[in-house]
Order: C-alpha cells, then sequence, then structure tokens
C-alpha cells in the first residue's frame, strides 16, 4: 500500500479525532466555570502529564488504532504478488468481502457457511468468555474495594497475581492434565459416582474456553476494582437505610457507578479472547473404547519400546532406528485394525508423562 492519501488518512485521522475531542472538553470546562475540578495538568504536574500522554497516545495510536485501520484498509484491497502491490492492479475491490460471504467471487447463490460459521463461533465464544470473566471477578472486586480490609486486599492481589507468574504454556498445560480423561475433574466426578465414563472436556473445548476464561481474569478485574473502589460507601449505606435489598444496590447503585472499568474490561477480554477462541468448524469426535489414544497405544507398545529405550546405551544407531520402525509399524497396524483396549487412567497419565516412547496414529489420517 503506497496511496499517499491512504496513508495520510491511517495516522491522522486518529490525531484528528483526538484533537477534536481534546478541544470538546476544553470547552466544556470553560462554561463550567469555577466549580470545575482541577485539569488533568494540575493533578498531576506538567512533567508526568506530558509523559502519560506522550506514552498512552504512543502506544494507543501505533500499537492498536493504526494496525487495526491498516488492516481495514488492506481487507479492501485484491491478493497480489509483493511487486504488483501500489501499482495500476492495486485497485480498492469488495473480492474479499463477496468470497468471505458466498464462498466465490463469481457465484453468489450459496452462503459461505464454514467461515460464516466460524466467525460467528468465534464471536459467541468471545462474548461468552466476556460475560463468565465479569461473572467471576465484579463479586469479587467488589469485595475487595468495599468490604475487605487493607491487609486482606493485599493478599487477595498476591493470590490474583502470583499465578500468573509461571509461564503460560505451563498454565495451558495444567489445564490439559487437569480435564484430561484420566485428569482430576474426571476422576473426581467419577470417584463421586456422577459418571461412569470420563467426560471428553478437551474436544468438547470445555479447557480450551477454561483456560481462556482463566487467561483474562486480570484484565477485568483491576479496572472493576479501580471503578468500584471510587465509590462513596455512602451511597451504598443510604440504600440499605432506604431498605433496598442487596440485589437492587448492585444493580442500580454500584454497577451503574462502575460502567467506565466494566466498559474497559469487556473491551479488553473480548478483544484479547477473539483471535484464541477463533477456530473452524469440524467433525464432531465419537468416543468409544475402540478409539485409539495415547494410552492404548502406549499399554501395546510399552514393552519394545521401554526394552528399545533399555538398550539404546548399549545399542548402535542402527539397531535404535530399527526399532523405533518397528514400534510404528506396530501402532499403525493397530490404528488401521482398530483392536485397541480400554483405556485407563494410570495408562494415559504414563503416556503423558513419555511422549516420545509411542508414536501417535490417527486412524482416520491412515484411512
Amino acid at each position: 500500500m503506497t496511496n499517499p492519501i491512504t496513508i495520510a488518512a491511517i495516522f491522522l485521522g486518529p490525531l484528528a479525532v483526538i484533537l477534536i475531542l481534546f478541544l470538546a472538553a476544553r470547552a466544556e470546562r470553560r462554561r463550567g466555570g469555577a466549580g470545575v475540578e482541577p485539569g488533568f495538568f494540575q493533578r498531576n504536574g506538567a512533567p508526568v502529564a506530558i509523559f502519560l500522554l506522550v506514552a498512552v497516545g504512543f502506544w494507543a495510536l501505533f500499537l492498536i488504532v493504526c494496525p487495526q485501520l491498516y488492516m481495514i484498509d488492506y481487507s479492501f484491497h485484491p491478493r497480489l504478488p509483493q511487486v504488483k502491490r501500489g501499482g495500476p492492479d492495486d485497485v480498492y475491490t469488495l473480492e474479499n468481502y463477496r468470497y468471505f460471504l458466498f464462498g466465490s467471487t463469481r457465484d453468489e447463490s450459496h452462503w459461505n457457511t464454514t467461515h460464516l460459521h466460524a466467525f460467528w463461533i468465534t464471536i459467541f465464544v468471545s462474548v461468552l468468555i466476556t460475560i463468565a470473566n465479569f461473572a467471576i471477578c465484579y463479586p469479587l472486586a467488589y469485595f475487595m474495594a468495599q468490604v475487605a480490609r487493607p491487609r486482606v486486599v493485599l493478599r487477595l492481589m498476591l493470590l490474583l497475581v502470583i499465578p500468573y507468574w509461571v509461564n503460560e504454556i505451563l498454565r495451558a498445560f495444567a489445564f490439559r492434565v487437569m480435564m484430561g480423561t484420566g485428569g482430576v475433574i474426571n476422576g473426581l466426578l467419577i470417584g463421586a459416582g456422577l459418571i461412569r465414563e470420563p467426560i471428553d472436556f478437551l474436544g468438547l473445548d470445555v479447557a480450551l474456553y477454561s483456560g481462556l476464561t482463566y487467561a483474562y481474569v486480570l484484565i477485568m478485574m483491576f479496572p472493576l476494582y479501580n471503578a468500584i473502589e471510587s465509590l462513596d460507601r455512602n451511597q451504598i449505606e443510604a440504600a440499605r437505610d432506604l431498605g433496598a435489598p442487596w440485589w437492587h444496590i448492585h444493580l442500580f447503585v454500584v454497577i451503574p457507578y462502575a460502567k467506565p472499568g466494566i466498559a474497559s474490561g469487556a473491551t479488553l477480554v473480548f478483544k484479547a479472547s477473539t483471535p484464541p477462541a477463533m477456530k473452524a468448524p469440524r467433525q464432531k469426535r465419537t468416543v468409544s473404547s475402540r478409539t485409539p489414544n495415547a494410552s492404548a497405544i502406549f499399554e501395546l507398545v510399552q514393552p519394545a519400546s521401554v526394552s528399545s529405550t533399555a538398550r539404546a546405551r548399549s545399542a548402535s544407531p542402527r539397531s535404535c532406528e530399527a526399532e523405533r520402525a518397528k514400534t510404528a509399524a506396530r501402532c499403525a497396524s493397530l490404528a488401521v485394525t482398530g483392536d485397541f483396549p480400554t483405556m485407563t487412567p494410570t495408562h494415559e497419565s504414563a503416556a503423558i508423562a513419555n511422549p516420545n516412547l509411542h508414536p501417535l496414529v490417527n486412524p482416520s489420517e491412515t484411512a
């Protein structure tokens, strides 16, 4: 994209909007008279205020607004090689949106159900994650901001922040282990007698959505806490003295006051959860005792794999490759015949802990 008009619109458009809003706010302050509270520069001082404006403005414009505007402009251009961009063929067009809606740039008789389904599923899942984060964070934010003592607030803050010191990949793997067919959740449900067979939380994407909800808790938590903390407790006490029930207080006193924090947290969570939640529709999986899984393959090939591992130190590289080839051939034959034993949590845990002991074969790919 080398059109100077487009470049100017992308970079100067947000600056013009900011300037208009700044002038509107300044005019409103002048109309307010002497009763208006001190402004941003008076409260923070000129050096700090200038630094905050420059830092936040740079982050918002060049890392959020401008890339998004560039992507919008890019979506109206045809898909061309790099050498042809900016040339006579690089014109504005609606072919990309036509293909997204109909799956073709020529035939518009059928909807592109694959892309449309993926799009709406992504939006729906992001909305659910945002609502779940708000439902989890609002009670805790209210307790910390209006009820708990300072020491309790400090401890709760540490409990919220410390888990995020762990690497994100390890936290995601923890959800995979907990919600696996031989994980803690299935073990508790089976032990309590609520279910007879383990639930495939991974195949149903329950683990994915739970992990995304957990990953963005702090993004929703801190804006809510900052908004509710500034609420005058006398308003809540006055509502209680007038006989308002607790749900009435939250619905008509606390939540309306915390609208800026709710809007900020919801926007950040929705924006952050949309790319990870994006998924294409896929065929439904049928879970049965004959479905190949890590534990079944591990159970059948464990002796050969372990023995080959034990002889790895003394064997030559050629013999090791031969053992691996035999193990892979045995797994492939099992995947084709479908003669798999019943899955056990013990074998699944061993298979997860030792992923290099067996190759996994997907029977749908071999078929």
